[in-house]
């Protein structure tokens, strides 16, 4: 990971913010949207360094008609609200199907990953992405990007879980952002 990136494509749930202890544990309205410990730091930092920050997300409560899509529009606005101007995030993707929908953006199908790059002209080398399950591994890997593990919130997957998949695994964003990018 001695890369120069230009971007890193987040999962947004167990990632950025806590998961919703709702069953599913679909963030359902803006209110219920909290960050997790040194994510707001972290992403300043690498946008101090000039980075370009985005999130892919599985939202399958759309599919489900728990959310509408105006909600998790206002469900982002509250991200970068907390975020705050130094610290948002650039550009949102998400796939709102259910599992067994026929689409090209369900992780682990890289299609939200694909749309990213096609959509602000990156190279796979350009790319770093950052998640907490092994879906977004997968996605990453379906899309030929670099790919860095930090644990969800719930304990879902063990280190070792992380470490038989041979990425780097990190404790959180804060150690990711002060081991990959010290410069």
């Amino acid at each position: 990971m001695n890369k120069t990136y230009k971007a890193i494509i987040f999962d947004r749930d167990g990632t950025l913010n806590a998961t919703s202890r709702s069953e599913g544990g679909y963030v359902l309205c803006a209110d219920d949207l909290t960050l997790l410990p040194f994510v707001q730091e972290s992403l300043k930092k690498l946008k101090d360094k000039g980075l370009k920050l985005y999130v892919f997300t599985q939202q399958r409560c759309i599919g489900k008609g728990l959310l509408t899509e105006e909600e998790l529009t206002e469900i982002h606005k509250k991200l970068n609200a907390l975020l705050g101007e130094n610290a948002a995030i650039d550009a949102f993707y998400h796939c709102p199907h259910l599992v067994d929908a026929e689409c090209a953006c369900s992780k682990p199908k890289p299609g939200m990953l694909f749309d990213c790059m096609k959509e602000h002209n990156l190279n796979p080398d350009d790319v770093l992405v950052v998640g907490d399950s092994l879906r977004d591994f997968y996605a990453a890997q379906n899309a030929q990007l670099d790919f860095a593990f930090v644990p969800n919130d719930l304990g879902k997957h063990t280190s070792e879980e992380y470490a038989a998949t041979g990425a780097p695994y990190f404790q959180n964003l804060h150690d990711l952002v002060n081991k990959v990018f010290k410069k």
